[in-house]
């Protein structure tokens, strides 16, 4: 359930450990369906409260760092969608721009053909 990423992550994960009834050198992890009930808003602010206030504060950092994150995903994804859209309009103009060169040689052709024919 909680991947240690850094010495914060590592301290989070010791404190939920300890709070939720694991001990510091238990190596399993903790089990989200044995462990958290599935919970209404209610009981979610109540558990929240419950929580010192070290882990509610970690919590929000969590929360803030993972929102920056999805924000800087979802700017990412924006630019390459952008990049996609241009790659493909470049694309249709490459497109137009063949078709219009074969049309250009087909008539190029034909030029050769009746001048050949010509003489």
């Amino acid at each position: 359930m909680f991947a240690v990423q850094s010495k914060k992550d590592c301290s989070l994960q010791d404190m939920l450990r300890r709070h939720l009834g694991g001990s510091d050198g238990d190596s399993t992890p903790i089990s989200e369906p044995d462990r958290v009930p599935e919970m209404n808003s209610q009981s979610m602010q109540a558990f929240l409260e419950s929580l010192p206030s070290s882990i509610c504060d970690d919590l929000q950092a969590v929360k803030k760092d993972l929102s920056a994150d999805l924000r800087d995903i979802r700017r990412k994804l924006d630019n390459v969608g952008q990049r996609v859209s241009a790659l493909e309009d470049k694309d249709d103009s490459r497109s137009d721009e063949t078709e219009r060169l074969q049309q250009e040689i087909l008539r190029i052709k034909d030029q050769q053909l009746d001048l050949q024919m010509h003489t």
